[in-house]
C-alpha cells in the first residue's frame, strides 16, 4: 500500500479544462507505474487501457454507473428524435444528477460541445467513484479511466468537426434538392 501513496501522490493532478494538456502518454503512464505496483495491478491498468475485461470489485461499481450514464443519454436521445420505445424509457435508479447531465448534454445542439458534456459525466461519476480512496488500486485505476478520457478528447480536433459536419449538410442539401426536383 505505501507504495500507492507515493506513486498516486507523485502522479501531476488531472484536468478536464479545455486546453489542458495530457500529462502522459499510454506507454509513458504505464512506464511510470511499473516497478510501483503488483504485476497483477499493472495488467489490470493495461487492460483498461486496451478495454479488456478486469476483474475488480470497483469495476462493477464503474460498469453500473456507465449503464446509468448510457441509459440516461439513451432516453433523453430517443425523446429528443420522439421515439416513443420502451427500451429506451426506462431510468429507474439513475442518480438524480445523472439524469440532468444527460439531459443538459443531449439538449447541447453543437455536437462537440455535446461530447464534452458526456465526457463530463463520466468525469464527475469517477470523481465520486473515487471518494474516500487515496493511495490504493481503485485510485490508481480512476486515474487510468481519467486519463482514458482525457486521449479520447484530445483526439477531438474541433476544427475538421466543423468542417466535415458542414459537408455533411451540404451533402444533405443537395440530395434534398434532388429528390424535391423529382
Amino acid at each position: 500500500m505505501n507504495a500507492y501513496y507515493y506513486l498516486i501522490s507523485s502522479l501531476p493532478t488531472l484536468s478536464f479544462k479545455d486546453g489542458e494538456t495530457v500529462p502522459f502518454t499510454r506507454e509513458s503512464f504505464l512506464e511510470a507505474i511499473k516497478g510501483f505496483v503488483p504485476e497483477r495491478d499493472y495488467k489490470a491498468i493495461e487492460n483498461i487501457f486496451d478495454g479488456k475485461s478486469v476483474k475488480r470489485g470497483f469495476i462493477k461499481e464503474y460498469n453500473r454507473l456507465s449503464s446509468s450514464i448510457e441509459r440516461a443519454l439513451l432516453y433523453y436521445r430517443a425523446k429528443r428524435l420522439s421515439i416513443d420505445d420502451e427500451k429506451y424509457a426506462d431510468i429507474s435508479g439513475i442518480d438524480s444528477d445523472i439524469l440532468s447531465m444527460a439531459e443538459k448534454a443531449v439538449s447541447n445542439e453543437n455536437p462537440y460541445e455535446s461530447e464534452l458534456e458526456v465526457f463530463g459525466i463520466y468525469w464527475k461519476a469517477l470523481d465520486n467513484l473515487q471518494l474516500n480512496h487515496f493511495g490504493d488500486f481503485l485510485s490508481l485505476a480512476v486515474y487510468a479511466l481519467k486519463l482514458k478520457l482525457l486521449f479520447r478528447k484530445t483526439s477531438f480536433n474541433k476544427q475538421k468537426g466543423e468542417e466535415e459536419a458542414e459537408r455533411l449538410f451540404a451533402s444533405y442539401n443537395v440530395l434534398e434538392e434532388l429528390l424535391n426536383e423529382q
